[in-house]
C-alpha cells in the first residue's frame, strides 16, 4: 500500500499525527489549504436543477416558498 500523502505539500503523511490535521501534515499545510478556499483557487460546481429555482417568487407577485417577507402571511396577504 502507498503511504498517503499531504494534498498541499505532497509529502508522505506521517504516522502519528494530531487526529484534527485531517488530510494534511501540518497546521501550516492545513492553512494554505483554508486559504485556498477562501481565495477562490477552489470552487465547488452546482449542478442542483433547483439552483436556479432559489428566491424566486411565484407567479404572481406573491412571495414564493422560502420567500421571507415579514409582512405577509403563509398565503401571501399582506397584514399590519
Amino acid at each position: 500500500m502507498t503511504p498517503r500523502a499531504c494534498p498541499i505539500c505532497r509529502r508522505p503523511l506521517p504516522t502519528a499525527r494530531p487526529a484534527d490535521l485531517g488530510p494534511f501534515c501540518s497546521h501550516r499545510c492545513k492553512l494554505a489549504d483554508l486559504g485556498n478556499w477562501l481565495d477562490g483557487r477552489y470552487v465547488v460546481a452546482d449542478e442542483s436543477p433547483f439552483s436556479e429555482l432559489d428566491g424566486m417568487g411565484a407567479q404572481d407577485g406573491r412571495p414564493g416558498p422560502g420567500a421571507s417577507d415579514d409582512n405577509h402571511d403563509k398565503d401571501g396577504r399582506k397584514y399590519e
